[in-house]
Formats: structure tokens, sequence, C-alpha cells
């Protein structure tokens, strides 16, 4: 194998047959292309613009406020320090924020994009993409296909777009909206928001209170633990009580449409259904389970169960 390495002011660029390596060291604003081969770009201390082209590259920014593309093949793209924007291009990319707030764009194909720390946006675009937020409150949008998006800490906003996504809020008050397809939304810790939007949808919102409605379509709703506020709109929606996990104040419940989803460890027979006002309480034994909004409790009966 023949080696060749070139010093050109303060970059070294090095070439080890079909690999061809960049190593910036300077602190000016660098524009730095990539080969056809295998490239390992990395970009110094100014606010660079570092282009891969062809093959499977490895792009560094570092310091700065860095532009980095992959563009064609299977890419690996990490911002490093500051504010920096990331383009996968074509091909599986992985790409990482690092420190402060990014931009991380997949674009086409099957990408992972994680923002680490800062308030970072994350775009999966076309094909089933992976996107963590990590720490800070974050953006994350998947795009077209079926894709899975975790928040990670901080008040996180979610957005699974098209296709049958997987959200999943993780720490602190998130907000999440499925979008189209028959999606999954977990909000897991914290206050969260979650909508099922168009499709057959699964909410789940974990701990704290939470607020979960369903849009279009046949959805399921289980609150979790806490005092949590389920909206069912269009289809024929399930809402499902748990004894022991807070009192869920349901709204929209229809008559012959909607469904109430009993926990394995509840039968019909242990409810307590009374009406009050306007509204139907809902409890076993002394524990209120929930509270349907706007609806007569003479209405309620064991043709509008089923066991979750």
């Amino acid at each position: 194998m023949r080696t060749l390495q070139v010093s050109i002011g303060l970059f070294d660029s090095i070439f080890f047959g079909d690999i061809f390596d960049i190593i910036d060291e300077d602190d000016l604003n660098d524009d730095i292309d990539g080969t056809s081969r295998d490239d390992t770009l990395i970009g110094g201390f100014g606010d660079d613009r570092i282009e891969g082209e062809d093959g499977d590259d490895r792009i560094e920014g570092r310091d700065g406020d860095d532009e980095l593309f992959g563009d064609d093949d299977d890419d690996r793209l990490e911002g490093e320090d500051d504010d920096d924007e990331l383009f996968g291009g074509d091909g599986d990319d992985t790409l990482f924020g690092g420190d402060d707030e990014d931009e991380l764009f997949g674009n086409d194909d099957n990408d992972r994009l994680e923002g680490n720390s800062g308030d970072d946006r994350l775009e999966g675009g076309d094909g089933e993409d992976r996107l963590e937020g990590d720490d800070g409150e974050d953006t994350l949008s998947g795009g077209e296909d079926s894709d899975t998006l975790s928040g990670g800490d901080d008040d996180d906003i979610l957005l699974g777009d098209a296709g049958d996504d997987e959200l999943d809020g993780d720490n602190d008050d998130d907000r999440l909206n499925g979008g189209s397809g028959n999606d999954e939304l977990l909000g897991d810790d914290g206050d969260d928001r979650l909508v099922g939007g168009a499709g057959d949808d699964e909410l789940l919102g974990g701990d704290g209170n939470d607020q979960l409605t369903g849009g279009g379509g046949n959805d399921r709703l289980d609150g979790g633990f806490g005092n949590d506020d389920l909206i069912g709109e269009s289809g024929r929606d399930t809402f499902i009580l748990a004894r022991g996990d807070g009192r869920d104040t349901i709204l929209r419940f229809r008559d012959r449409q909607d469904l109430l989803g009993l926990d394995t460890n509840l039968s019909f027979r242990q409810l307590n259904i009374a009406q009050r006002g306007r509204d139907t309480l809902i409890r076993v034994s002394n524990d209120p389970i929930a509270l349907l909004v706007d609806f007569r409790a003479n209405l309620l009966t064991s043709a509008d169960f089923t066991f979750a």
C-alpha cells in the first residue's frame, strides 16, 4: 500500500490506498470537500463547511458552528462543539449533534440521529429512522415511513408524521403527535400531551397527569398513573380503566360506539356507577377511577365494557 501525506498550510491531507483523510488544525472558516473514496474529514476551530461526497465517510466538525454534508453512501457525522447543521444525504447515515443547539437532517434512507446535549432539531426525512433527543428541549420529526423517536430528558416535542411510528417522550413534560399511520405513543415520566392523529393508535400516558387525544381511527387510550384526561374524538375508541392509577376524566365518550377497557384486576360487577350532575362517576369500593363528562349513568351497561 502506498501512503502519501501532504501538508498545505495548517491542513494535513493523508492518503492511505482507498482512504483519504483531511485534518484541519486552524481557526479559520474552512471549506473542505471529500473524494469518491471513504474519507475522514475533521474540522478545526472555525466555522467549517465539510462535504463528504461519495463513499462511506466520517466527518467531525469539532469547534465552531459547522455545516456537515454526508452526501452519498453510509456516513457518520459528528458536530461536537457549538451550533452545527448536519445533513446525512443518501444512504443509511449516523448523525451526532454533540454540545449546544444543533440541527440534524437524515434525508433519504434509514438513518440514526442523536441530538446529545442542547436544544436540538432532528428530522428523519425518508426511510425508517431512529431519532434520540437526549438532553435539552428537543424537537423530533420522523418524516416518511415508520420511525422510532425518543425524547430523552427535558420538555420535548415528538412528531411521528407519516408511517407507523413509535414515540417515547421519556422524562419531563413532553408533547407527542403520531401523525398519520397506526402509531404507538408513550408519554413516560412527566405531565405529557399525546395526540394519536389519523390511524388506529395506542396511547399510554405513563406517570404524571397526562392528556391523551386519540384523533381519527380506532384508538386505545391508557392514562397510566396519575389523574389523566382522555379524549376520544372520531372512531371506535377504547379507554382503559385500572384501580390505583388515579382518577381519569373521559371526554366525548359515545354510547354504543366507544368502549371502556377493564384492567385484568377488575370486573364489571366490582364497579359502582353513579350520576354526578351532568357526569358519570365510576368507582371501585370508595376509590373513584373515572369520570365520564356529559354522559348519563343509566346508559352504561356491561356491553360498554371489555377486558384490556
